[in-house]
């Protein structure tokens, strides 16, 4: 085998692993803060309860604004399964239900991960979830569910 051969397999080789290591970032939820949050994570718990109207405040203190993707996106739906559980239908239902008594209303509901990401980046208190790729310095990452 020749060097320039060898050379060409190993940025042939380089280049999957790249490619391979960018869409396992993608296939990767971050749930993503306000760059001046204090906390430094949160627990699935905590976040289950910020997302379903119980509780007010991220682990820091500072009043949380839950945003969404909309209804049925890949985003959403890994979302609300890993931390809270529920698909859509018991989503749906559990907002019918909090609405109805007047207990609560559903996070405000944003298009897209860009603008997702950009709320929660221009936003104090704001926080939302985007597939890993989305990230970018402009956010705090708080979580990665995998």
């Amino acid at each position: 085998m020749t060097t320039m051969s060898t050379k060409k397999m190993l940025r042939a080789a380089g280049l999957a692993l790249a490619l391979m290591a960018g869409a396992a970032q993608a296939e990767q939820l971050a749930v993503i803060a306000h760059p001046s949050t204090k906390a430094a994570g949160i627990s699935t718990d905590a976040l289950a309860q910020i997302y379903l109207d119980k509780a007010k405040s991220l682990p820091d203190g500072t009043p949380a604004e839950p945003i969404d993707q909309p209804e049925g996106t890949p985003q959403r739906e890994k979302f609300y399964l890993d931390v809270t559980s529920k698909d859509e239908r018991a989503l749906k239902s559990y907002w019918s239900k909090r609405m109805f008594t007047g207990k609560g209303k559903p996070p405000q509901v944003l298009p897209n991960d860009r603008e997702v990401k950009e709320y929660v980046a221009r936003t104090p208190g704001a926080i939302g979830y985007v597939n890993g790729g989305a990230v970018d310095g402009s956010v705090k990452i708080l979580l990665i569910l995998p």
